[in-house]
């Protein structure tokens, strides 16, 4: 909702705001002997037509000059209130725009990957770095060479810590991380027989931001079921921003199958969200449609509090940039669908921020399992 200050003209304005004419000054003795004669009757005939014009000319001016006011509005900051918030609101949250390159709709946590949407490489500033180099003692990596996103390091490592913390295990292996397409195409050229290798730009590990795991032990690895004590994180991944990316109930909306040991990071307030509701990507990403700037937003709130407001824009393909709606004064991200829209997510209040320490790796690196091929 814009909020702008009326504009000010210096005429009579009645309680509608149009301009008034006082019609007493041809109501008395002057009018009476202008009627007298002809001649005098038409000059009170063409006066008032000339006033009745002036004040239809001032109220279009009026009209034109709101209309030019709000509309220079909308190209600085305008004022949005909550669904359920007063035109008073005093937490009615201000918001001005960025423009973001159309190509970043390949980038952010929640870029879908499938065997429908294909990914572009190449626009998520967040570098890919070793596991190994960057990882605490709390989990295995099968190889020197896998890599992720920087952020999805620093998340797994919390989660692993707390993993160990909570169970005294400390034998999950990382076996698959980042692919390259070239590293796809050779998986897929290898495997397509078998219909369980997604083709080349369409597989969720050139984005970085999935990995597979097994359970090592010294001289053996065996597939991870996510039973028993390993179940905890499944439970608790949300809480660090994963998702089980592919679920038996899902394979109709994913295209694969049940496949345990494969997470997503998709940041802690949506892998919340979509866990509580029972959602898969594709599901999530679907909604999300629903939740416009303009319309109501969709409130979400995570295990320690934190309350977040996420929206979808519609990404101007007509251009080669999007101008986006941001909060002026909170913390946001943005994330490209990769296909269509821009997600923001807005902080609500703020909490600070926590890090999450990384410590070198101590071990040596163990054979590598078998590499799922999804």
């Amino acid at each position: 909702m814009c909020t702008c200050p009326q504009n000010r003209l210096h005429a009579v304005k009645g309680a509608s705001g149009n301009a008034t004419i006082n019609m007493d000054a041809y109501t008395g003795t002057n009018a009476k002997e202008l009627r007298k004669s002809p001649k005098g009757f038409i000059t009170l005939v063409l006066s008032m037509v000339v006033v009745l014009g002036a004040a239809y000319g001032l109220t279009k001016i009026n009209n034109s000059f709101q209309d030019i006011k709000g509309q220079n509005a909308g190209d600085s900051q305008v004022v949005v209130t909550t669904p359920t918030a007063s035109p008073n609101d005093p937490n009615a949250v201000i918001y001005s725009s960025e423009n973001i390159a159309n190509t970043a709709l390949q980038a952010g946590d929640l870029i879908l990957v499938n065997n429908d949407v294909k990914y572009t490489e190449g626009q998520d500033t967040d570098e890919l770095v070793s596991i190994y180099d960057n990882k605490n003692d709390a989990y295995y990596v099968s190889s020197i060479e896998l890599q992720l996103r920087k952020r999805c390091v620093v998340a797994w490592n919390k989660l692993m810590n707390d993993f160990r913390a909570a169970t005294g295990l400390d034998n999950i292996q990382v076996v698959t991380g980042y692919r390259t397409e070239e590293m796809q195409q050779e998986l897929y050229n290898k495997n397509k027989a078998s219909g369980n290798v997604s083709k080349p730009g369409y597989s969720e590990h050139q984005t970085g931001l999935a990995l597979n795991v097994n359970l090592f032990y010294s001289k053996y690895s065996e597939e991870f079921t996510g039973e028993g004590d390993y179940a905890w994180v499944d439970e608790h991944c949300a809480e660090y921003g994963f998702i089980p990316r592919y679920q038996a109930s899902k394979e109709s909306e994913t295209g694969i199958g049940a496949e345990t040991g494969h997470y997503r990071y998709v940041g802690i307030p949506h892998a919340t969200y979509m866990m509580e509701q029972k959602l898969c990507l594709e599901e999530y990403i679907r909604q999300l449609y629903n939740y416009t700037y303009e319309g109501e937003h969709l409130k979400l709130q995570t295990g320690d509090g934190k309350q977040y407001e996420v929206y979808t824009v519609p990404a101007d393909l007509t251009n080669t940039s999007t101008s986006v709606p941001v909060p002026a004064d909170l913390d946001y991200t943005i994330s490209g669908n990769n296909q269509d829209a821009f997600i923001v997510t807005v902080e609500l209040k703020d909490t600070g921020s926590t890090s999450v320490a990384t410590e070198p790796a101590t071990e040596e690196p163990t054979d590598p399992a078998d590499t799922p091929a999804e």
